[in-house]
């Protein structure tokens, strides 16, 4: 697992956490031709814990001329609209296992937040998890992982979720850009690696959500069901499903 070092050891945790990103990408490349991909609409259901990437961030960032120039070289694929752009802090599964504890997990993310320093992440490099394109996003400070361990934490004490763990996201956090459509051929893999350790800047993460969705994020199987903001100022959104 990447967990944060002690404090004045921040390029370490930074460097473990480039280290497991070219892991995956050597991964990606040695099973170029031999992967699943997700077809769009899918019927299962989960309960995510993500921040949403405001729109205006998006189109701020140093990233957009690259995103750009993506769409064309990977034009097949199935790119993510704005409103889909999240980063996962916590997949807490499938929807219907959680509905019961809808109350408690407001309760959680409430009093987490309250305590959540500021999460200023960077967005660093392009790269290829399973049948995504993503940006990489690397937890500068901490904060990301402590949040999802917090979270995690909380989440365990619930009934019958001792054996909850968040996987992957305690140790690695990321954009989801495009799922892939089919394995991607040679020019797709070319482009994405002369960007794997491209810098796009940091931004703000401030909007804490639960949502609803199916494993690909289609809008029309999403739904917000409770939102926070870190910032102090911000107030506390939910939907009809309280």
């Amino acid at each position: 697992m990447v967990t944060p070092s002690r404090a004045g050891n921040s390029t370490s945790f930074e460097e473990r956490q480039f280290a497991h990103f070219d892991e995956l990408w050597s991964g990606t490349l040695q099973n170029a031709g031999s992967r699943e991909f997700l077809t769009p609409n899918g019927a299962e259901l989960f309960w995510t814990i993500i921040f949403r990437l405001p729109s205006q961030t998006w189109h701020a960032s140093p990233l957009l001329d690259t995103y750009a120039q993506l769409q064309k070289v990977c034009s097949r694929h199935r790119f993510y609209s704005d409103e889909q752009l999240h980063l996962t802090v916590v997949g807490l599964g499938l929807a219907a296992a959680w509905r019961d504890e809808l109350s408690e997990l407001r309760r959680i993310l409430k009093s987490t937040t309250e305590r959540c320093g500021k999460i200023r992440p960077r967005l660093c490099g392009l790269n290829i998890l399973n049948d995504t394109i993503i940006a990489q996003v690397i937890d500068t400070s901490g904060e990301l992982a402590k949040l999802s361990a917090e979270l995690t934490r909380h989440c365990q004490t619930l009934d019958g979720k001792s054996s909850f763990s968040a996987s992957l996201h305690e140790e690695l956090w990321w954009i989801t850009l495009a799922r892939l459509a089919a394995s991607p051929s040679e020019a797709e893999l070319a482009f994405i690696s002369s960007h794997r350790r491209s810098e796009f800047g940091q931004f703000d993460l401030s909007r804490l959500a639960l949502t609803e969705t199916n494993r690909t994020f289609d809008l029309e199987r999403t739904q917000l069901i409770y939102e926070v903001s870190i910032t102090p100022e911000a107030q506390v959104h939910a939907s009809e499903l309280e």
